[in-house]
């Protein structure tokens, strides 16, 4: 493998695109099953995506971006360095890796600034996983890891991955985009029904898909779990609806004058009146409201709904006398 350079594109559209053909060092923590909010078939869905998908930054991702100039300017301060953040991304093979800060005059070693609001003693696993990634992309060998945790302090520690570490990543990074380049998932990882339908939002109309006995289990098996869910939900609207008219208008519920239920009111919130916008800008423009709503309208592909219910019911009473079939 060889080690290279590509540089940050400012647009973080392009950003996405241009880690896409790769595994990113922020998802290798995946592949040793130690990832706080991701799985392996999350990375899966988005690497046979052809296009990256941009889900929006978190509340938590927002705290990062902007926490991180902070963390890199205190450790600058606390150990007498200049702290850059590169303008480059830094790959090896199939991995790449983003850099949070590089030491001027220190060409081995960098700075990987987190914000948690959990309590850290030392570096988690998932990110020392995550330094390895970044190790083995850069050929560095040498991270100050720094944080500010939920003891609101700024908290160090130097992270040197071992060298047998550093060349798993890569090899698993390596077979794992193998799998990708072929458009397949890796041995044992099962796709969830999100993943399915962000990856064939639309069906081939005409394709059946045509099931073995496991298949036809798998879909009796959802439909018993979905009718069960059913009437679980009508016993819990039952009950809700029993409870509402004993409350009526009371801000809770006593039982041997301890409480035991609580029915209050959240805060009010607001909203936008769309079609009162519409036709005031359409006052302003001299336009038909429903022009002004053709003209910003944004048309999505409708939802994916899999049903079951009277299909399957016509094929089990078809088949009811069938030993074979069940």
């Amino acid at each position: 493998m060889s080690l290279l350079t590509i540089p940050k594109a400012p647009d973080r559209q392009q950003w996405l695109r241009d880690r896409h053909g790769y595994f990113n060092a922020s998802d290798v923590p995946v592949l040793y099953d130690c990832h706080p909010f991701r799985e392996l078939a999350d990375v899966v869905a988005d690497k046979l995506a052809p296009e990256p998908t941009d889900n929006g930054q978190t509340e938590a991702m927002e705290r990062g971006v902007r926490l991180e100039p902070v963390l890199l300017d205190w450790f600058g301060d606390r150990h007498g360095a200049t702290v850059i953040t590169p303008d480059v991304l830094y790959a090896n093979g199939r991995l790449l890796a983003t850099l949070d800060g590089e030491l001027v005059g220190a060409d081995d070693e960098w700075v990987e600034a987190k914000t948690t609001s959990d309590r850290w003693d030392s570096v988690p696993p998932h990110v020392y996983w995550q330094v390895v990634a970044q190790a083995a992309a850069s050929g560095k060998h040498r991270c100050h890891v720094v944080w500010f945790d939920a003891d609101l302090r700024l908290k160090h520690e130097v992270v040197v991955p071992h060298a047998e570490h550093v060349a798993d990543v890569l090899e698993r990074a390596e077979r794992f985009m193998a799998y990708v380049d072929l458009g397949l998932a890796p041995e044992g990882v099962v796709l969830r029904y999100e993943h399915v339908v962000r990856l064939h939002p639309a069906p081939e109309m005409g394709r059946w898909a045509d099931l073995d006995d496991d298949g036809l289990t798998a879909v009796v098996r959802w439909e018993q779990a979905r009718q069960e869910r059913l009437a679980a939900e009508k016993a819990e609207r039952e009950a809700k609806d029993a409870v509402a008219n004993l409350l009526m208008d009371a801000e809770g519920a006593r039982y041997g004058g301890q409480p035991v239920l609580t029915w209050r009111a959240n805060k009010p919130t607001a909203r936008v009146d769309w079609k009162a916008a519409a036709l005031d800008m359409a006052e302003t423009v001299g336009a038909a409201p429903e022009q002004v709503e053709e003209q910003y309208a944004v048309t999505a592909s409708g939802a994916r709904v899999m049903r079951a219910g009277k299909v399957l019911a016509q094929f089990i009473a078809s088949h009811i006398d069938d030993e074979e079939t069940f």
